[in-house]
Order: structure tokens, then C-alpha cells, then sequence
């Protein structure tokens, strides 16, 4: 066990820091949709409280597991170094507006739009996270 958490030390720290609270937001968010299983608190949209059978009958429910799944296998990539870690990370932030059942605002879409460029010129263009990635063992032997 304790072997395994040097292992999972040392992969955070050789992430740049950025690409850490990417990992970590990834990892969280995944969490975070368990609890969607779980009636532990009041849910609202748009101020208005809902019920949780209300919440799971608008679909809400399923969309924040799914959410909630994809950040997750893209934060297992981002550990694990593979190729398309982070285009998933762009994916899982720019799934909601096709997800969820309320509409979002064009200013949502567009802020979100900007957000993804911005975040994909960091996971693409940045030398540390190009050299983090770079650094993943071959498949081939």
C-alpha cells in the first residue's frame, strides 16, 4: 500500500501545476456524482427548490453522473499520461451544454467557449504539460 501512494506522490508531483487541479477538479467532480445517488440534500434551478424525484425525473440526475464519469476517466488519463487525456478534459467541460436539460444562455456557451480554448491552449501549447505527456511509457516495448 504504501508503495502505491509513493507511486501516486510522485505522478501528481511531476504534473505541472495547472494540470494537478485538473487532475484533482477531474477526480472531485467524479465523486461528486456518486452523491447524485444519494438524497442528501435540496437541489435548485434557476432558484426554484426541486424534490429529488423531481431533480431525477428532469434528467438532471443522469446528466451529473455522466458529467461526473467522463471527468473522471479524463483525470485517469491525465495520471496515467495517455494521448487522449486531454482532449477528454475539453470534452467533459464542454459536455454540459449538450447534456443538460435546462438550456443554457449564449453568454454561458460563449464564456464556455473561451474557457476551452484557453484550457486547450494550456494542455496543448504549454512546454511542461507537452513534456509531461511526452514522458509516457511506449506500448511497444
Amino acid at each position: 500500500m504504501r508503495d502505491i501512494l509513493l507511486i501516486v506522490h510522485f505522478r501528481i508531483k511531476e504534473m505541472p501545476l495547472l494540470l494537478r487541479f485538473f487532475f484533482a477538479f477531474s477526480m472531485l467532480a467524479g465523486l461528486l456524482s456518486v452523491l447524485a445517488l444519494a438524497p442528501i440534500t435540496t437541489y435548485k434551478i434557476n432558484d426554484q427548490k426541486i424534490t429529488y424525484q423531481e431533480w431525477w425525473a428532469g434528467g438532471h440526475g443522469v446528466t451529473m453522473i455522466i458529467i461526473g464519469l467522463l471527468f473522471s476517466i479524463s483525470g485517469i488519463g491525465i495520471f496515467k499520461k495517455t494521448k487522449w487525456a486531454r482532449i477528454a478534459f475539453l470534452f467533459s467541460l464542454s459536455i454540459p451544454v449538450f447534456l443538460t436539460p435546462v438550456r443554457p444562455s449564449i453568454d454561458y456557451i460563449l464564456a464556455l467557449m473561451v474557457w476551452i480554448a484557453i484550457f486547450g491552449c494550456y494542455l496543448f501549447l504549454k512546454k511542461s504539460v507537452k513534456n509531461y505527456f511526452s514522458t509516457a511509457k511506449s506500448k511497444r516495448g
